[in-house]
C-alpha cells in the first residue's frame, strides 16, 4: 500500500505568517486561506468516498488508511474520525486479490482527482501573481500523483525519453556538464574541474603543508589527506547527501562552491586548526568551508554541511533552534557500504539530556524555546534535536523547512508550528514531551 508515502508527500499549507513574510495583503490571506481549506474538504471528500467502498467491500486496513489519510487534509473531519474507530480489524474477504487490485486503482483515481485540485489552487495562485506559493501547490500535486502533466510542466518538466526530466536532469542525459551555471562537454567540464581543484589543492598546500586528495561534486570541493577509499568513501556520501536533503529541503540552485577539508586524524586537526581543537567539526560561514578529520564520523560532515546549506538559503543563520536543531538531525545517519547510501530518522547521544530535563520540568518549554536566539548547553542543544525529529514523526519536517525559508530571518517559531501542525501551543507541547519521553537513544523513529 502507498498510504506512508503519500503521507511523506503531503505538504502542509504555507498559512499567513508566510503569506506576510512575502508581502501579501490581508485580504489574499484570508482569500487563500478560504480556497485551501476548500480544496482539502475536497480531498478528504474522495478519501471517505473510497473509505466507504472499502468498508463495503470489508476492506478493514484499507478502509483504516483511507480514513487517516482523509484527516490528514481535514484533521476535524467527523465522517472519517467516526469511521476510523467503527472499524475494526477482520479475516481477508473472499476474493481479496481481485479486490486489491480495484482498491488500487480507485485510491490511484482518487489521488489524481487530488492532485487536480492542488493545481487548480495553483492557477488561481498564478492569476494572483503569487507564483512561489503557486509552485508550492504544484509540487503537492506531483507528490500525490507523480505522473501529473500539468503539475510536472508547470514546474518545467518535460518528457525524454518517456520519462519526466528536469532540465538539468535532460542535459545529464545528453552528456552535458553544468560547471558555474554553464553546460559543458565532457572533456572540457573535467579540464575546468581539473584546474579548480589544482587551485585548491594550492592553497591548501600553502595554508597547511599538507598536499590533499582533491575531489569535486557539483558544488563541493572536497579535499581529503586520508587513504584513497576514504577518499571515494567520503565522495560518494557527499554526492548521496546533496541529491537527497540539499534537494529535497532547499530550492535555492546551488551557485556557491563549498570547501570541505579533512584532515587525517584528530591529533592533525588540533595541530592545524588549534582554535577548534575541542571540536569534532566546525563549518566557517565566512570562508563556506567545513573543516573535519577522518574518524569523527561522517554524521560530522552532514551536520557541519547542513550548517553551509541553511546559511546560503537563509542568508545567513536563523535562530539556533532551528539551525542547530536541523543540522543535528543529520548526524545520526546509517550508512550502506556498499550501495553508498544514507538513511536518517534516529535518534542519537543526545536524546537523555532532554529526556533528563523533561521529567524534572527543567527545560525551556516550546513556547520559549521557539524564540530562543541561542542553544549553547546540552538541554537546549538536545531540544532543538528533538523538535526536528518530532516533526519528522508527524511527516511536516519538508512542510515546516519551507515555511521556515518562506518568513527568513523574521522567524516567530512558536506561530510557525501552531501553523504547520494545526494545533494550539498546549497540544504541541504535550505530544512533544510524550515524544520525547517515549524515545529511546539509537532507535529508529517510526513515523505516524
Amino acid at each position: 500500500m502507498r498510504t506512508a508515502k503519500a503521507k511523506n508527500l503531503i505538504l502542509a499549507c504555507l498559512f499567513g505568517i508566510v503569506l506576510l513574510a512575502s508581502g501579501a495583503g490581508n485580504n489574499f490571506i484570508k482569500e487563500y486561506q478560504d480556497k485551501l481549506k476548500a480544496t482539502n474538504k475536497k480531498n478528504a471528500e474522495e478519501l471517505i468516498k473510497l473509505a466507504d467502498w472499502c468498508k463495503k467491500n470489508n476492506l478493514s486496513e484499507e478502509t483504516k488508511a483511507s480514513y487517516k489519510e482523509a484527516l490528514i487534509y481535514e484533521p476535524g473531519n467527523s465522517k472519517a474520525k467516526k469511521g476510523l474507530e467503527e472499524t475494526i480489524q477482520s479475516v481477508k474477504p473472499e476474493g481479496y486479490d481481485k479486490l486489491s487490485e480495484e482498491y488500487h486503482k480507485k485510491l490511484s483515481g482518487a489521488r489524481e482527482k487530488i492532485a487536480d485540485n492542488f493545481c487548480s489552487l495553483g492557477a488561481w495562485l498564478e492569476q494572483s501573481k503569487k507564483n512561489d506559493f503557486a509552485a508550492s501547490e504544484y509540487r503537492k500535486a506531483m507528490g500525490i500523483f507523480p505522473d501529473h502533466k500539468k503539475a510536472r510542466e508547470k514546474l518545467g518538466y518535460k518528457k525524454y525519453e518517456g520519462q519526466w526530466m528536469t532540465e538539468d536532469e535532460i542535459q545529464l542525459k545528453k552528456g552535458f556538464f553544468k560547471f558555474n551555471g554553464k553546460w559543458l562537454k565532457e572533456e572540457e567540464f573535467k579540464n575546468e574541474v581539473n584546474k579548480l581543484l589544482e587551485e585548491y589543492k594550492q592553497k591548501l598546500q600553502t595554508r597547511f603543508g599538507i598536499t590533499f586528495k582533491m575531489r569535486y561534486i557539483p558544488g563541493h570541493i572536497i579535499a581529503c589527506n586520508t587513504a584513497e577509499n576514504e577518499v571515494e568513501e567520503v565522495t560518494r556520501y557527499m554526492a548521496g547527501f546533496y541529491n537527497e536533503v540539499y534537494k529535497k529541503y532547499f530550492n535555492k540552485e546551488l551557485k556557491t562552491t563549498f570547501l570541505m577539508v579533512y584532515f587525517s586524524g584528530q591529533n592533525e586537526f588540533a595541530q592545524k586548526m588549534p582554535q577548534d581543537r575541542q571540536a569534532m567539526g566546525v563549518y566557517y560561514p565566512s570562508e563556506k568551508t567545513l573543516y573535519t578529520y577522518s574518524g569523527s564520523g561522517i554524521g560530522t560532515v552532514f551536520h557541519e554541511i547542513t550548517h553551509g546549506y541553511i546559511d546560503i538559503n537563509f542568508g545567513g543563520f536563523p535562530d539556533d533552534w532551528l539551525n542547530e536543531g536541523f543540522a543535528s538531525f543529520f548526524e545520526q545517519p546509517t550508512v550502506d557500504l556498499d550501495m553508498g547510501s544514507v538513511t536518517f530518522g534516529y535518534n542519537n547521544w543526545r536524546l537523555p539530556s532532554i529526556q533528563n530535563a523533561v521529567r524534572s520540568g527543567n527545560y525551556p518549554p516550546l513556547s520559549k524555546f521557539a524564540k530562543m536566539k541561542q542553544c549553547s548547553d546540552s538541554v537546549t542543544l538536545a531540544e532543538a534535536r528533538s523538535l526536528i525529529c518530532y516533526l519528522y514523526k508527524k511527516r511536516l519536517l519538508q512542510s515546516f523547512i519551507d515555511m521556515c525559508l518562506a518568513s527568513k530571518n523574521k522567524l516567530d517559531g512558536p506561530k510557525l508550528l501552531q501553523d504547520c501542525i494545526g494545533k494550539p501551543m498546549e497540544e504541541i507541547e504535550q505530544e512533544f514531551k510524550d515524544f520525547v519521553l517515549n524515545s529511546k537513544p539509537n532507535d529508529q523513529i517510526i513515523q505516524d
